[in-house]
């Protein structure tokens, strides 16, 4: 697994431990050894606990780290690379949040449409609009 997918996958696992409370003893010895390797990619103390939403403290993520090096920064590094390439071709954060917001909002209609039996669904959309409809999401990497 690529050191990307493995800290994709850590972040989401830290965020969905950080919502569940309370937490046994096996997951809040996950939780810690999540910020571990989030600190080993060269994450600050305070940028993991944003990670959680403050749930856990910056002070509460240099305990569990304490005397964790960095030892992969590479995850970082690529984040860093591509903001500053999103920024070169004028484009801002707003965009990106913009973005996610419509994904989501196609995602949640492509759901919506797919729930449908072929048979209603030929009588709800005309056979070129569907084919169209499917070509845009699979520009947009819905597919």
């Amino acid at each position: 697994m690529s050191a990307s997918t493995n800290l994709e996958k850590w972040i989401s696992e830290l965020r969905n431990l950080s919502k569940r409370k309370p937490l046994d003893k096996k997951d809040q010895a996950r939780a810690r050894e999540l910020m571990v390797h989030l600190k080993e990619m060269g994450n600050t103390n305070n940028e993991i606990s944003d990670l959680t939403d403050g749930v856990w403290t910056e002070a509460t993520v240099k305990l569990y780290t304490r005397g964790v090096r960095t030892t992969d920064p590479a995850p970082k590094t690529r984040i860093t690379k591509l903001l500053t390439e999103l920024i070169e071709t004028g484009h801002t954060l707003n965009d990106v949040e913009s973005f996610i917001a419509v994904k989501n909002l196609l995602d949640s209609k492509a759901r919506a449409l797919w729930s449908f039996s072929p048979e209603k669904l030929k009588y709800i959309l005309p056979t070129m609009h569907l084919i169209s409809c499917f070509r845009a999401s699979v520009k947009l990497g819905l597919f």
